[in-house]
């Protein structure tokens, strides 16, 4: 059974997407869920956190999909922190 998904683009955006899946005679949602299937196979179908092995795993993942440069974590207490600032005060506003 197939299931629709609505994606919204920019018109540009669409057109260029639509001019590249015809030079390789495909329609645009053909284009579209083969462009999916091919990010979509960067990642493991799953990846169970149950053990030293495979939390490893994950972290190697992460670092394989985020590279080496990615910022760090904050800080577990600040991060609770501002968790309860938030409950208190409620969300910045903008």
């Amino acid at each position: 059974m197939s299931t629709r998904i609505h994606i919204v683009l920019d018109p540009e955006e669409k057109e260029r997407y639509r001019a590249l899946a015809s030079r390789e005679g495909k329609n645009l949602s053909e284009w579209v869920r083969e462009a999916v299937r091919e990010r979509a196979a960067d990642y493991p179908a799953e990846l169970p956190l149950d053990t030293p092995d495979s939390l490893d795993a994950f972290f190697a993942e992460c670092d394989r999909v985020h590279g080496p440069d990615a910022p760090p974590e904050s800080d577990w207490e600040e991060l609770k922190r501002l968790i309860a600032e938030s409950k208190i005060e409620g969300l910045p506003r903008p």
